[in-house]
């Protein structure tokens, strides 16, 4: 998803109102679709979604794609015919 989350660096502190209402138009739409997670690559956007999330009791996992491949990686590997 292309919309920006609302934190920003120094923009969630200037302008905490606006960035809550645009994290929480994003987290909205990305729940919409029911994911297991959250994933990005931007850990300000994560920290800012999965504590919106919370806030309003509707918790999911936040994850950088770093812990997905890390994970993906740990899997024990499926017996070959």
């Amino acid at each position: 998803m292309e919309q920006c989350c609302g934190f920003g660096g120094t923009f969630a502190v200037a302008f905490p109102h606006i960035s809550y209402g645009i994290g929480t138009l994003k987290l909205d739409h990305m729940l919409a679709a029911s994911p297991d997670a959250i994933v990005s690559t931007d850990m300000g956007c994560l920290m800012h979604l999965e504590g919106l999330a919370r806030k309003s009791g509707r918790g999911i996992r936040a994850l950088h794609v770093v812990q997905v491949l890390r994970n993906a990686l740990q899997q024990p590997e499926e017996p070959r015919p």
